[in-house]
């Protein structure tokens, strides 16, 4: 595709250039006769060196605007000047009155991609690799014709390259310590993707197109900084051009000497008919004076990146705030990705000072950061963009100010007042006069941005009572069982080891005598209250150094693998058995971190077997089953992998058994933080663990926000929200849902307090047996829609009425074949009145039979001396509450 719509457009340039071609032909051949004319009479020359520069200069200028005028450029009341403080520009030598043409260029002598397809009609873009972007042809015709004007050769294009200034000093050619000033700024990350794609034009340059096509370029080098100087040569003198009716980015030979002025009236006329592309000037421009042109509306960081300045005080300046939203990694892609179409709405916001949180941007978390639910009500409501939920809102505006305080934490230099008093001094020179003002204009923008973020926070939490939730849990484990004097040890060990930063937090005990991590002074938002050095993380690494290089071997070997993380194993498999070994230690340097875990963790795979019984039909029950039957898989894995003489302690040889299996592994799901995205620790195949007896608890708003020290590897946790002393230190445990925390954490929202998150069951659809199995499989694929689904407390969620309207299809219709016809991939909302009375009773059908059910399951005998029954009765209560909503709205259906 790319290749044709190249060869179309050369097609369509071929002609003109052609008519052109003869004219160029005669004036190339009266530049040579002139440059070695010129060459003659500067060897012969007694000038002082900066005289016969001086003179250089203009009579390059010279050249170039006798040039323009034999290639038909109109200029009448315009020619190149020196401007103090701007170098050469275009002044007027006759006022040029409001509406005047100032200048007229044929569309032949634009530089751009069509000109040199029709110069090189034979190489096409599809010939190089994704690697480079569009105009890589036109960066390479510009770079060449630098290097044959160096080596002595003249054409056509000679007087404008030599016209051109032969340093730009955009951050695109900065030097490492100049590029170093902008690290953390978008244009720093923009010009090493700029650096990336022109090394990839110069190596594919060298090793293709110079042997593919040797009568265009035969022995010249391209080299890598002359693409450099034509990239910007070519994006600081860009026009927008209207051919064809697309607007082609265009070289226009003098047009690109106009220096800046943002209150400059230029228009850009484009006609094809005529031939010709003109600036018409706006406002008087009187003789003697500067013409300047006006860049449009750009921000410092469009000005820096692509001419190499900045303006002060710029009222136009932004911040550009890019989200991400990937496929792979979110399961409901595809319907956020159509909520933004629909909305206009883009992954690339500005932040401005007159609009540090735009509408736009708050509007596009919301959507990203909603679950299934919350996109039913964006479904149904496209048309607003105001809040969704409770949920939904405090947790856009937390990752908000998040986001904005991680962005302005990234930059090289923070304190913009101080740079704005280095600017004022007056004491810069170029670059780093642009380089100053640039970041201390986005550490503003984010400074001001963030602010705003957490304002409308702190509005919005005073008007929703359930942000200031504090959830009561039942968690039947007993940390630091064996009293304050243990859980006094670890405090001390935490801030002697720097984990408790500054002493602000500590473990301390409720009102029922229960511990929790707790803050003891004040802390503000953004504030690192968890420090966890490398060392003292646990991880593979750390744990692997403290045993047998025997077994160190065995497992970093097992099954052929040389990585630890690739054992047969598994990963967590054996972070599991290097937990165990080190808990057995008594110098093991984390001895208070294992003093103070629970003697077991009381989750749904350690209840008692008449207890979990009690919960039999319940996704909990099932999902517990299937877990002791991979523990006790894993477990056999390991025997057969390591020898137990290895495992071995002091004289006592032994092996794990299933019940420290258990433990362990439920301390690795626990005590990996979910929130910790960061390349330096990969969760899956390198999970390192946290070393706090006691996880911070679980709350439906409030999350700790995790980055990685790159200075020394520490993990680092910052509080969202602002913390009183006594307050306790909240997290998100990465999932709100009730069934997951009784499976993995052995926990769960007591009844006492109100629960704010919309719980859910998980309901599994079977597909009918039938002549139509086939291609009811095939809708429920052409929709994304499988047959895992969910009832929940807050609505019948619309994925799940979908997957049975595809279900329920008659055989006797046409119904499955007309959804497999269409065109549409949106789950079916509606197929037939006869579908959806099908839909209402086999759902009436389905909930009535679990809630019938659950209401007969009962306790089992001697329950009060049970510590884990409070957690299933808790769960039951939430099942059937569950299904009693699910009921209601079956009902209103």
């Amino acid at each position: 595709m790319a290749q044709a719509q190249q060869q179309q457009r050369g097609a369509t340039a071929v002609q003109s250039h052609a008519q052109a071609q003869a004219q160029q032909q005669a004036l190339q051949q009266a530049l040579q006769i002139h440059y070695q004319a010129q060459a003659q009479a500067q060897a012969q020359a007694q000038a002082p060196a900066a005289v016969r520069g001086e003179v250089a200069t203009e009579q390059r200028f010279a050249t170039f605007q006798d040039w323009l005028r034999r290639g038909g450029v109109e200029f009448p009341k315009v020619t190149v000047m020196r401007f103090e403080g701007y170098g050469y520009g275009l002044g007027a030598t006759a006022t040029i009155e409001d509406g005047d043409i100032a200048l007229r260029v044929p569309l032949g002598m634009l530089l751009n991609e069509r000109l040199v397809a029709a110069a090189w009609p034979t190489v096409h873009m599809d010939e190089l690799s994704p690697a480079v972007d569009r105009w890589a042809f036109v960066y390479l015709f510009v770079a060449l014709q630098r290097e044959r004007m160096q080596r002595g050769e003249v054409t056509f294009w000679t007087p404008y390259i030599d016209a051109l200034p032969p340093v730009v000093h955009s951050p695109v050619s900065y030097t490492d310590e100049e590029l170093v000033q902008l690290s953390g700024t978008n244009v720093h990350e923009s010009v090493l993707s700029i650096r990336a794609k022109l090394r990839s034009l110069a190596d594919q340059y060298a090793s293709h197109l110079k042997v593919a096509h040797p009568d265009y370029f035969d022995t010249l080098p391209g080299k890598y900084e002359n693409l450099v100087w034509a990239y910007e040569i070519f994006w600081s003198r860009a026009f927008a051009v209207i051919l064809g009716g697309e607007e082609i980015a265009s070289l226009v030979p003098l047009g690109g000497m106009l220096n800046h002025d943002q209150f400059a009236k230029v228009t850009y006329i484009s006609n094809e008919k005529t031939g010709f592309f003109a600036l018409q000037v706006n406002n008087t421009v009187q003789q003697g004076c500067q013409f300047f042109n006006n860049y449009r509306h750009r921000s410092n960081e469009k000005l820096l990146l692509n001419y190499g300045f900045t303006c002060d005080d710029n009222p136009l300046d932004s911040y550009t705030v890019k989200i991400g939203l990937h496929k792979d990694a979110d399961p409901l892609y595809d319907q956020k990705r159509e909520l933004l179409d629909a909305a206009n709405l883009t992954l690339e916001h500005y932040i401005t000072r007159q609009d540090p949180v735009p509408a736009s941007l708050l509007h596009t978390m919301r959507i990203l950061n909603s679950n299934e639910d919350e996109l039913y009500f964006w479904n149904a409501n496209r048309a607003t963009d105001e809040p969704v939920s409770v949920r939904n809102e405090v947790t856009t505006l937390t990752l908000l100010k998040d986001l904005l305080m991680r962005q302005l934490h990234k930059l090289a230099f923070q304190d913009f007042g101080a740079d704005l008093a280095l600017i004022r001094s007056g004491k810069l020179g170029d670059p780093m006069r642009h380089i100053v003002a640039y970041r201390a204009g986005q550490a503003q923008l984010l400074a001001d941005a963030s602010r705003e973020a957490v304002r409308r926070l702190a509005e919005y939490e005073k008007m929703s009572p359930a942000v200031h939730l504090r959830p009561r849990y039942f968690q039947p484990a007993r940390y630091f069982a064996s009293g304050t004097q243990a859980m006094e040890q670890y405090n001390a060990w935490a801030r002697d080891v720097g984990i408790f930063v500054g002493g602000n937090v500590a473990y301390s005990l409720d009102a029922d005598g229960l511990p929790y991590l707790a803050a003891t002074a004040p802390i503000q938002a953004g504030d690192v209250v968890l420090r966890f050095p490398q060392q003292q993380l646990l991880g593979m690494e750390n744990l692997s150094a403290r045993v047998s290089y025997e077994l160190r071997q065995w497992l970093c070997s097992a099954r052929g693998h040389r990585h630890l993380s690739q054992c047969a194993i598994g990963s967590e498999g054996c972070l599991v058995v290097l937990l165990w070994r080190e808990s057995k230690r008594t110098d093991s340097p984390w001895k208070h971190f294992f003093q103070g875990l629970p003697t077991d963790f009381k989750t749904a795979v350690t209840f008692p077997d008449e207890e979990l019984e009690c919960l039999e039909g319940t996704y909990v029950y099932e999902e517990a089953l299937n877990l002791r039957n991979q523990y006790a898989e894993e477990l056999a894995d390991i025997g057969s992998v390591i020898p137990s003489r290895l495992l071995s302690q002091g004289a006592s040889p032994r092996t794990i058994t299933p019940d420290e299996y258990t433990f362990f592994k439920t301390l690795v799901q626990t005590h990996v933080p979910a929130n910790l995205v960061d390349p330096a620790y990969d969760q899956q195949e390198n999970p390192v663990m946290l070393p706090l007896p006691l996880m911070p608890r679980h709350h439906p708003y409030i999350k700790l926000s995790y980055s990685v020290d790159p200075a020394d590897g520490a993990v680092i946790a910052r509080t969202r929200v602002a913390l009183r002393h006594g307050d306790e230190v909240y997290d998100g445990w990465g999932s709100d849902q009730t069934h997951d925390h009784v499976l993995y954490a052995g926990a769960c929202f007591s009844n006492e307090t109100p629960n704010p998150i919309p719980a859910t069951l998980p309901l599994e659809l079977q597909v009918p047996e039938d002549g139509l199995y086939d291609l009811r499989v095939r809708c429920l694929d052409k929709f994304a829609l499988g047959t895992d689904h969910f009832l929940s407390t807050t609505c019948l969620a619309p994925s799940l009425l979908s997957a049975l309207r595809v279900l329920l299809c008659d055989d006797s219709t046409t119904e499955l074949q007309d959804l497999l016809a269409s065109d549409s991939t949106t789950p079916p909302g509606y197929i037939s009145t006869e579908n959806e009375a099908a839909v209402r009773e086999n759902l009436r059908q389905l909930i009535d039979g679990l809630s019938t059910q659950m209401q007969q399951l009962q306790a089992p005998a001697g329950h009060a001396a049970s510590s884990t029954w409070p957690l299933c009765a808790v769960y039951l209560d939430t099942v059937r509450a569950i299904l009693a909503a699910s009921a209601a709205f079956c009902k209103r259906l």
